[in-house]
């Protein structure tokens, strides 16, 4: 999309021979000497799609030259950065003198009735500036991410409004008025959560999502865990079909008396303990916010309590009195360095201390207690890698301990307990939602704090090699098994030439993957002025320029702003614009992701960062579910289009469209048959659940229909399978004109049935007891065949089937290497296609993304998806453009795999059609492609990457 309309440097030298089109709001100049920066609805954060314009680097100095600048967005009307305002001083509240700021600037702001339209969230004062953050209401319901703020400076008893920033969303029209309840909402939002035990659920209403007219949206966050550990899933269903809208995980992945312990490392460390009723020594510190000397009412002091899981699940663990670490003397060391304890409650006071030193009290700058929970296990108490914050409590893993360990306790390096800390910061100020750009920023934010506190503790100075390490003193060993030490490095050098556009379920669509080309331009800030400056800098356009659908460019922007905030020079302000420019953040560097060597059978099917579905493949036509009129998504059932896949002529809407339809999605095919399931409207917000039929050209048919779930079918000829979900999930079958017969009854769902011939192959999950298997039956005959593996640990992922043969990933020690196995349909003579030992080209599946790994097959060959590289991201020598996954393709008798595809970024969902033809959503051009490929290329780089 292009910009409505943009302001640039005007001066005729600037112009000369180009023709000037102004907008009459357009009072402003932009000191920036550009076209202005298009918007940000929840799509320009999460898909990164709309269009602006590149220009030249400017500096401090020519911006100090141009005066006042503005910003604008294209999808709205009201600016994003507006600076350098020329106000008169105004006595008042902030919040009132805010209000009336904007509604007397309303041919500015496009606000037209800030009164009703804004709440307000916060009001952040100290001496010299104020800062009141605004959340957007439309009709009264919150749209989801859009903050404006409204900055002052303090002038004696009055205030200057210096800038606005934020988003606000002027195109919003939709009604708020839903077709569904909340609770059946709240039940379509469980089911979503495959293969997750659900611990816990919040509901949070229903919010709008700025994209197009608005998309009213019951919002949702699920507790639990997957295959690779905690999940806390946010998860928001459409209210007016319950269709999934956004999925992520937001899992951010912490009157004293004076004592001592020792660290993981060695260091003897002084603790702020606390001395119980049963004279025990316990990791209950109370810490002075205070300055020195105290204000005229001083503040509480905060509390801090470490606490011991036990090896107990970290994410389900309650921190209570009687969990607090204690111990009989005021030194602790032994079992209690072993599990990580010392450095997390010495790790946190250092934290408490460095953001105090910037003005902030506590995570929440409001005197929280800080809570912080060590020796965290998995489901079942097995060791964790990870390190969280969940928003209220700090996590931290305890991977294996004793002879022959690896990895030391996630508390045993102060930048992580620093960088985790502070995504609570973010989430108590700029609030940045953890996907993409947005995403990226927050990880880079907490990269930054993390480090920062660290070399300031350790005096480590800015110039040696290792200051931008991040997770550098974890490692046990050189090279462990379950990490990468560092993690990542702030000296990496990458730019937005690095940057790689995923789809949303891998890496939150690269919130750590590309993190380090923001924060690397943050560090390099703080190499070149003084660290303490910096420092305050970076807090300033967080907290008080940051928002929650800021982009890289935003970013950057808000840096800018602050940076007169702070004081800097106009030599220190150009060290900003030099950082930025030389990795590449400038207007319009997102516009053109890249080039593709595959054929887009369908563009933007979904934009990038929204739900998706897999396509399936028969023959040579594909169906696949698509939103054709992205203004209207989510608020309207999705259409199912088949078409063929050689990408000849016009592929055709195969769904018949009626009020009653609220959703249609998970669509198959077998030859002139398609299948996919459908949510029916029959009143009071409650939808019935179909799996219907047709046959193209002919009409509809209903396979099953209940009031549960009823999803997820598969089709070959005239034979159905799909799955059922009531108490628990269930395939059902039956052949197209005759009735449904129940397939499988174990205790245990069931997912993923395949259908080849009079075969139905399925994903046994287990029950906790019952380790996962692939469960096969003869529709017919009824003789029914379970594999399994002798390991009870081991990983056994959905199977594919062909006429002849059932197939599947397997990972027999649950280490993330796997094999592609397979068997024959009795379950006999089974074969590793891909051996786990073959380094070069063994399929990883880690649980980075919730999908699991799945097959699709043919008679002659198949594809999967490989997460190989996301491990290796932090590798120095690894190629950042083989991080992201690939669709691999091979014979189903054996031979070499290779990648479909050289694109960069990610590729997944893939299917087999005709041949040796595949077909996968692409999100590397930067949106959500059908693409296709005829045969795999004869080589490429990625298939020479791994050993």
């Amino acid at each position: 999309r292009s910009p409505k309309w943009g302001i640039r440097d005007l001066s005729p030298s600037a112009n000369k021979g180009k023709l000037i089109r102004c907008h009459l709001r357009a009072t402003k100049i932009d000191q920036k000497g550009r076209p202005l920066r298009r918007a940000l609805p929840i799509l320009g954060v999460l898909t990164l799609l709309t269009t602006l314009f590149v220009v030249g680097p400017v500096t401090a100095q020519t911006q100090a030259q141009r005066g006042p600048w503005v910003v604008e967005d294209v999808d709205t009307d009201a600016p994003t950065f507006v600076t350098g305002l020329d106000e008169p001083t105004r006595r008042g509240k902030p919040a009132e003198l805010a209000l009336s700021h904007l509604s007397s600037n309303r041919s500015l702001y496009e606000i037209d009735a800030p009164t009703a339209d804004l709440d307000v969230i916060s009001v952040d004062r100290d001496d010299e500036h104020s800062t009141v953050r605004f959340q957007q209401l439309h009709n009264g319901v919150e749209v989801f991410g859009a903050h404006y703020l409204v900055h002052f400076d303090e002038e004696g008893a009055g205030r200057e409004v210096t800038a606005v920033n934020g988003n606000y969303f002027t195109d919003l029209t939709t009604s708020v008025e839903t077709r569904i309840s909340e609770s059946t909402a709240h039940r379509l939002a469980l089911a979503r959560q495959r293969g997750i035990t659900v611990e816990g659920v919040e509901n949070h209403g229903l919010v709008v999502l700025p994209d197009g007219d608005g998309v009213p949206a019951f919002r949702f966050t699920i507790w639990g865990h997957g295959h690779k550990g905690p999940v806390k899933q946010e998860i928001f269903i459409s209210g007016r079909t319950g269709a999934p809208v956004l999925s992520y995980n937001d899992l951010q992945r912490a009157d004293p008396l004076v004592g001592s312990g020792e660290t993981v490392h060695g260091d003897t460390v002084d603790l702020s303990l606390f001395q119980n009723d049963d004279f025990l020594y316990e990791m209950r510190g109370f810490l002075d916010p205070n300055e020195d000397p105290p204000p005229p009412i001083p503040l509480e002091p905060v509390e801090i309590t470490t606490h011991n899981a036990g090896g107990q699940n970290g994410l389900t663990f309650e921190p209570g009195d009687e969990t607090v670490i204690a111990h009989s003397e005021p030194h602790f060391d032994g079992s209690l360095t072993d599990i990580g304890a010392v450095d997390a409650h010495w790790g946190t006071e250092h934290v408490f201390e460095f953001y105090k030193a910037l003005g902030r009290n506590s995570i929440d700058d409001e005197g929280m207690e800080i809570v912080s929970v060590v020796n965290a296990g998995e489901v079942g108490g097995g060791p964790m890698y990870n390190a969280f914050w969940d928003g209220s409590k700090m996590v931290y893993g305890n991977p294996e301990q004793g002879v022959g360990a690896e990895v030391h306790p996630f508390s045993a390096d102060l930048d992580v307990v620093a960088h985790e800390l502070t995504h609570g910061v973010i989430d108590h100020s700029a609030d940045l939602v953890y996907l993409n750009q947005s995403g990226a920023m927050n990880e880079a934010y907490a990269d930054y704090f993390g480090n920062a506190v660290d070399v300031t503790v350790s005096g480590t100075p800015m110039d040696d090699p290792e200051a931008g390490y991040i997770a550098e003193d974890l490692c046990r060993v050189q090279n462990p098994d379950h990490w990468e030490c560092p993690l990542r490095d702030l000296n990496d050098e990458t730019t937005v030439e690095d940057f790689e556009f995923y789809l949303v379920d891998f890496d939150n669509g690269g919130v750590h993957l590309n993190s380090t080309i923001f924060s690397g331009a943050l560090w390099d800030i703080r190499e070149r002025i003084d660290p303490a400056l910096a420092d305050e800098l970076m807090y300033t356009a967080l907290t008080q320029y940051g928002h929650p659908l800021q982009d890289f460019y935003d970013g950057r922007n808000a840096l800018i702003a602050a940076s007169t905030d702070v004081g800097l020079t106009t030599e220190e302000r150009d060290v900003i614009f030099e950082a930025f420019n030389s990795r590449g953040i400038v207007a319009g560097w997102d516009d053109s992701p890249g080039e593709s060597d595959s054929k887009s059978l369908l563009q933007d099917i979904v934009p990038l960062g929204f739900y998706h579905a897999a396509p399936q493949v028969s023959g040579s036509r594909y169906v696949v579910g698509t939103y054709a009129d992205k203004e209207t998504m989510f608020e309207e059932a999705q259409e199912i289009v088949v078409g063929n896949v050689s990408g000849s002529g016009t592929p055709t809407k195969v769904n018949n469209s009626g009020a009653n339809f609220v959703f249609n999605e998970l669509p198959d095919i077998s030859g002139e048959q398609v299948v996919w399931a459908r949510g029916e409207d029959v009143g009071g917000g409650e939808i019935n659940f179909n799996v219907v039929n047709k046959k193209l050209g002919g009409g509809m048919r209903t396979i099953a229909s209940t009031s549960s779930l009823e999803w997820f079918p598969s089709i070959d000829g005239n034979l159905v399978a799909w799955e059922r979900l009531s108490n628990q999930t269930d395939i059902w079958a039956r052949r197209i004109g005759k009735l449904p017969k129940r397939i499988t009854s174990a205790k245990g769902d069931e997912l993923y049935p395949q259908v080849a011939g009079r075969k139905i192959a399925w994903w046994d999950l287990g029950n906790g007891i019952r380790a996962p298997r692939i469960g096969i039956k003869d529709f017919k005959t009824g003789a029914k065949t379970m594999i399994k593996h002798a390991n009870p640990n081991a990983y056994l992922g959905p199977p594919a089937l062909n006429d002849s043969h059932v197939f599947w990933f397997q990972d027999a020690n649950n280490d993330g290497t796997g094999a592609i196995m397979r068997a024959n349909l009795k379950g006999k003579r089974k074969k590793a296609l891909v051996k786990e030992s073959s380094v070069e080209v063994a399929p990883f599946y880690d649980g980075f993304t919730l999908e699991p790994p799945r097959i699709s097959v043919n008679s002659k060959f198949l594809v999967y998806v490989d997460e190989y590289g996301y491990g290796r991201a932090s590798d120095p020598d690894f190629d950042r453009e083989n991080v992201g996954r690939d669709v691999w393709h091979m014979p189903v008798t054996g031979g070499i795999p290779r990648v479909v595809t050289c694109n960069r970024g990610d590729q997944g969902y893939s299917s087999i059609g005709n041949g040796q033809r595949a077909v996968w959503l692409d999100g590397s051009l930067g949106r959500t492609d059908l693409m296709t490929r005829a045969k795999p290329p004869l080589s490429c780089q990625r298939t020479l990457t791994r050993g």
